[in-house]
């Protein structure tokens, strides 16, 4: 039977990272950079999907909040502009 790190590949670790599986994405990545330290490429994989896992600090949540709160009220102004409008 081959060994199962044979199968580490960077090609593998993008599909499990496109199905949403960051984290076996991530154990292949850092067994790859293991064995070849100075690969840009996937220095730069690791980097991206800890950048999109990382949590979002207090002043993104707020500007999201805000983001939110504007968008909440923009569509009720909708909704009573076309309740005025079927009257």
């Amino acid at each position: 039977m081959a060994d199962t790190s044979s199968f580490y590949t960077l090609t593998m670790a993008k599909v499990y990272e496109d199905q949403g599986n960051d984290k076996e994405a991530l154990r292949i990545l850092k067994h790859l950079i293991s064995e070849e330290p100075e690969r840009t490429d996937v220095i730069s994989a690791i980097n991206r999907i800890k950048k999109r896992t990382a949590p979002a600090s207090e002043k993104q949540l707020a500007r999201l909040f805000e983001e939110w709160v504007d968008l909440l009220l923009t569509h009720q102004r909708i909704r009573r502009l076309k309740q005025m409008n079927n009257a």
